[in-house]
């Protein structure tokens, strides 16, 4: 028996799940400090959370660590040494056909899009807390008469382009890594960030956190930007900077920011947050806890496929 250690949110998946015969699993969910030093120190594997850093100190306890897996798009969390002192780090931003056939992000963004466009967060809350019934306080905008900019036209990127065609709104689209073909497959029209900006009512962010992306959107972007525009994020937090959030809301720029990312982000809990306060007092904000990608259906397969690929590296 192989001795894995696992930081993910397992627990409540346990009876769904299928654990290998080959693995004693050990789960401690967002375990950090002296809990994570010693529970990496008695395995052989790591299926780590995205949300907990996993910096290359834990190694010193056991430096024979054979394996991390994390069920994640992103990486940010891992320390660039990590992947050179482990033999095998991998994890979902390298299972694409997986990838591919899943649309929950996509989804949860297109969810995102529409409860800014027709100001459900506020008409919803307006009836439980005041009783209010008057139609004529919001102004409500349909999807399907806006143009939509996609920065990104990764694997969610083009799954928020395939829930959207069917509505018949405009999609233009940004990413300088993909082919002149994907655009055309997918019924978008490829055009620069900076025009993207100037024509889309509504931006979204489908990009990973890197060197290159970090404040992809920030204050100089607000220059380009189409007024009272609907800025959209279930990427990463680090993508979109926050304070040019919050100065484009007081400009009046932006008329809405729709995020399921914050910087910084913390599962304990995100009270103290500069946006999460500036929310509280301003329904142009809506803040998502990360959940983009946490339908139950979708993390029972992913927990289940890191098992798998750490039973199957670990033989």
């Amino acid at each position: 028996m192989h001795k894995v250690f696992c930081t993910a949110p397992f627990l409540r998946f346990m009876d769904d799940l299928c654990i290998p015969n080959n693995l004693d699993l050990q789960v401690s969910e967002y375990a950090t400090g002296d809990e994570l030093l010693k529970g990496v120190a008695s395995s052989e594997a790591l299926i780590s959370n995205a949300r907990v850093k996993v910096e290359s100190g834990l190694l010193v306890e056991n430096p024979e660590l054979k394996m991390i897996y994390q069920p994640s798009i992103g990486f940010d969390n891992i320390q660039k040494e990590v992947f050179d002192l482990v033999p095998k780090v991998s994890g979902l931003w390298e299972e694409f056909e997986f990838r591919s056939q899943n649309l929950t992000t996509a989804e949860h963004t297109l969810g995102l899009m529409l409860t800014a466009s027709r100001r459900l967060h506020i008409s919803m809350t307006d009836v439980v807390e005041r009783g209010a019934w008057d139609n004529r306080a919001y102004r409500i905008q349909d999807l399907s008469k806006m143009t939509i900019g996609i920065v990104g036209l990764g694997f969610v990127g083009s799954g928020l382009a395939r829930v959207l065609g069917p509505l018949g709104c405009e999609i233009l689209a940004c990413d300088p890594y993909v082919l002149e073909e994907k655009f055309s497959s997918l019924g978008v029209k490829k055009v620069s960030q900076e025009e993207l900006l100037s024509r889309s009512n509504v931006v979204s962010y489908h990009t990973p956190l890197n060197d290159e992306t970090r404040g992809l959107f920030g204050v100089n972007q607000l220059d380009y930007l189409r007024k009272g525009c609907i800025l959209v994020n279930c990427a990463r937090g680090g993508i979109v900077n926050e304070d040019a959030v919050i100065l484009g809301i007081e400009q009046g720029l932006i008329d809405t920011y729709a995020t399921d990312v914050l910087i910084g982000e913390d599962p304990r809990g995100v009270a103290d947050h500069k946006l999460v306060e500036f929310a509280s007092n301003n329904s142009s904000v809506i803040i998502s806890p990360h959940v983009g990608g946490s339908s139950y259906e979708y993390m029972l397969s992913i927990f289940q496929l890191a098992l798998d690929r750490t039973s199957a590296h670990l033989g």
